[in-house]
């Protein structure tokens, strides 16, 4: 999707009505989370990466959002196990800043169930589905899974951009992008 919530691609079989107001909230919360972190570092003089990974949590799912490119974001949505009871939470995060969640099960903060590390080897055309190995072998939360599927596809996308020469085409009156 775009920033400024034009949806591109989407996986079937999907409802569109629900794409759609998924879109106008993840790009809401994404412009919301920009225009605070841009006046935050413009207060500090802070001249990091301003957003590049924004997290939204609520009972039901994950949305993980990744800045790949001007007027493009990559969103992965992720279930949770049912009957989890938990407030929305939203993390963002720029270049610098401590990942989220961490990718070291000992250093969690969140509630998630954990899933067992999987010990597969992972091909390069299935690095999204295996990559939920532990380096420690130990146990990873569902949000720690969607993180790492989060960056597999995006170093994916990026990498495939890089050897295409592909870049977003602007549009100057903001009709489509």
């Amino acid at each position: 999707m775009t920033p400024n919530g034009s949806l591109i691609a989407y996986t079937t079989p999907a409802n569109i009505r629900e794409l759609r107001d998924q879109v106008a909230l993840v790009s809401m919360s994404w412009k919301e989370t920009l225009e605070t972190r841009t006046s935050e570092q413009a207060t500090s003089g802070d001249s990091q990466s301003v957003l590049e990974t924004l997290t939204l949590e609520f009972d039901s799912r994950n949305l993980l959002v990744r800045y790949l490119q001007p007027r493009l974001l990559l969103v992965l949505e992720g279930g949770v196990p049912p009957g989890r009871k938990r407030p929305l939470k939203t993390t963002a995060e720029g270049s610098g800043d401590a990942r989220y969640p961490p990718d070291d099960p000992a250093d969690r903060t969140t509630e998630d169930d954990d899933v067992p590390g999987d010990k597969r080897s992972a091909s390069v055309n299935s690095k999204a589905s295996t990559a939920i190995s532990s380096q420690a072998g130990g146990r990873l939360s569902i949000l720690q899974i969607h993180r790492r599927k989060l960056d597999a596809m995006a170093d994916a996308i990026r990498q495939d951009f890089d050897r295409l020469g592909f870049e977003m085409p602007d549009d100057p009156n903001n009709k489509f992008f």
